[in-house]
């Protein structure tokens, strides 16, 4: 079992993953609100219009353009210019400016199929300053903490623990290892994140790796065409 290298990402970097908004209630020992998803068959990964780029607006962007004191008369306030590319069940958004060094992350969206309810949201950013993936899960509330959520691509199997809970959700943040990246390259399917509900049962949400390699390829090639700028 490899160890996930768990740790609360810097609030500028962590603006820079799709869900990654101002931190809200702490973590306890249940995730409460209503509806967990209990069935992994309703589960999809969400079509590349339903993953709206004005999702991905980082928060602290977002909160900056919201102060009406800052703008000047006639200005328009917005945030960072997002541009997207589908990679089959993988999108890549990229900022301009670059946020942090960070110009571009892959994510992918799960959703019911009945609601198109969110279930999961799993976001990577290679953050070429410091040679690491920095990788954030979204998960819905109403499911045991104290387990750890495990995540599983072929014989690669993680746990981490939740860092925080919120109104989107509970988010696992921190970087992720070599061993990750290689498995979603490998894989033929993909995997699948493990959590256990409050009534004990493991339940478990399955995502894609189809398009994983091209995605991440481009992501990774994006981000270190930026740093390798910067340096000039």
């Amino acid at each position: 079992m490899t160890t996930f290298r768990s740790k609360f990402l810097s609030s500028v970097f962590s603006a820079v993953l799709a869900l990654g908004l101002a931190a809200g209630a702490g973590v306890s020992g249940t995730a409460h609100a209503a509806g967990a998803a209990e069935k992994t068959d309703k589960a999809k990964p969400a079509d590349a219009a339903a993953a709206k780029p004005a999702d991905a607006v980082p928060a602290d962007a977002a909160s900056a353009a919201a102060k009406p004191a800052d703008a000047q008369p006639g200005a328009v306030q917005s945030g960072p210019k997002v541009t997207v590319q589908q990679h089959g069940d993988w999108l890549m958004e990229c900022y301009d400016p670059a946020i942090n060094n960070v110009n571009c992350q892959i994510k992918q969206r799960i959703a019911q199929k009945d609601t198109d309810r969110n279930i999961l949201v799993m976001s990577i950013a290679f953050d070429p300053k410091a040679k690491t993936n920095v990788i954030q899960y979204v998960l819905p509330l109403d499911f045991l903490l104290t387990p750890g959520v495990s995540v599983e691509v072929g014989g690669y199997q993680t746990v981490a623990g939740v860092n925080r809970c919120a109104a989107q959700g509970c988010f696992v943040e921190g970087t992720t290892d070599d061993a990750f990246i290689k498995a979603m390259q490998e894989a033929k399917d993909g995997g699948r994140v493990v959590i256990v509900s409050r009534t004990g049962q493991k339940v478990g949400i399955a995502f894609s790796a189809n398009g994983f390699s091209k995605a991440y390829e481009e992501m990774v090639k994006e981000n270190n065409r930026l740093g390798e700028a910067k340096k000039s």
